[in-house]
């Protein structure tokens, strides 16, 4: 198993992204029962620091031996990895913000080494969307480095928020979008696409000489939207970032188009990735919604993104690839995921019943994960043989 761990680390990130995008919501239910008393930073430190880092951190340990076509995963990387994961269970149970925000760090600089390590190791060009992984990552660094200090200094809040705003969401859209511009044209059909970025980025020149001039700008837009934000206007970074983003996603996704492969796989990765966007441009023109309403972008894009972009990565690792064609699970997992933001962003609306609706909008989502964990675990264990595996085949 280790060595198909090397190859697949996914195989390793994936149940502990499982088990704490389950227990981080599960919080807000033991909350609402008086168990516990209000679960915040607790909460978002988990989800964002915890489920849906080992999520980034299992896909792209994958991921860029190949797209780099560099060595894989060495022994003692996966054993660290695995001490790591240990540490950050034990961190999100008994939580200490300090000791919790820690272990982030490190397992963020951890993926910026191993990344790099294979970057100017590298046979091949990554995607030129990929020059979004750096910059999101130290956005990420940089946030989590705030709220660290934060915990021994006293902070003036507008630095705080903005702390908070790199990690929960700079990072993290920026992985997405950086890595979906990629993934995404394949898995809606559009095949020019993924041939047309192919034709660009598979050269044998220095990796900056394949990256499009647009993009730089609109990655560099993408950074200092956050910045703008906080510290010059904060209708117009949110706006700015809502642009750069439905730009790449207009050009690099087609999301205007209904997707080619139809499958039920690709139409709720459609539907989520429209939430996405709809989440983004609400955050910028109607930013009285506050947390609440930014929930639309978290639960339905962040949430909803991540498990169909998992789905995607297990089964093209292993067996069952014919499941994208069958709407169970995947039309239960973003009917689930979709209830779940709009019951979440409802508290805006409804402060009143806020108490009761922070339990639905768990619930919801708990019902997402136990759908995905019920059809796609299993299949994280069955190793493939050689044959039929796809492990070596991951430019398609």
């Amino acid at each position: 198993m280790l060595e198909a761990i090397k190859s697949d680390p996914y195989r390793l990130f994936f149940p502990v992204g499982w088990l704490l995008g389950l227990y981080s919501p599960a919080l807000w239910i033991l909350f609402a029962y008086g168990q516990i008393p209000f679960p915040q930073p607790h909460h978002a430190d988990v989800i964002v620091g915890g489920s849906f880092l080992c999520f980034v951190m299992g896909f792209l340990m994958t991921a860029i031996p190949r797209f780099a076509q560099g060595p894989r995963a060495k022994s003692w990387e996966i054993w660290f990895s695995l001490c790591f994961l240990l540490a950050l269970l034990g961190g999100a149970i008994f939580y200490r913000r300090f000791y919790f925000l820690l272990l982030v760090l490190v397992g963020l600089l951890f993926l910026v080494v191993y990344g790099l390590r294979r970057f100017l190791r590298r046979a091949s060009n990554p995607p030129s969307t990929f020059l979004f992984l750096p910059i999101s990552l130290f956005l990420g660094i940089w946030g989590v480095g705030i709220l660290i200090s934060s915990q021994w200094w006293e902070m003036p809040g507008t630095w705080l928020e903005f702390g908070k705003k790199l990690f929960y969401q700079g990072m993290l859209l920026g992985l997405i979008l950086g890595i979906g511009s990629r993934l995404i044209p394949g898995i809606f059909g559009h095949v020019e696409i993924v041939v047309q970025q192919r034709n660009l980025y598979e050269k044998n020149v220095p990796y900056l000489r394949v990256l499009p001039i647009g993009l730089v700008v609109l990655t560099l837009f993408y950074f200092l939207s956050y910045p703008l934000e906080f510290f010059l206007h904060l209708q117009a970074g949110r706006l700015l970032r809502a642009g750069v983003a439905s730009v790449l996603v207009w050009r690099y996704w087609h999301l205007h188009r209904w997707p080619k492969a139809r499958t039920p796989m690709a139409y709720s990765l459609w539907g989520v990735a429209f939430l996405l966007v709809v989440g983004l441009w609400v955050e910028g023109l109607y930013p009285e919604g506050g947390r609440d309403v930014a929930h639309l972008l978290f639960v339905g894009g962040f949430g909803g993104i991540t498990l169909m972009i998992a789905s995607r990565v297990i089964l093209a690792h292993g067996p069952g690839k014919e499941l994208e064609g069958c709407k169970f699970p995947y039309y239960g997992i973003v009917f689930f995921i979709v209830l779940a933001a709009l019951t979440r962003a409802s508290i805006h609306f409804m402060p009143q019943s806020a108490l009761p609706h922070y339990a639905y909008a768990a619930i919801c989502w708990e019902v997402a994960y136990l759908l995905w964990g019920l059809v796609f675990l299993p299949k994280i264990f069955v190793v493939p043989s050689p044959s039929v595996s796809t492990v070596d085949q991951p430019r398609n």
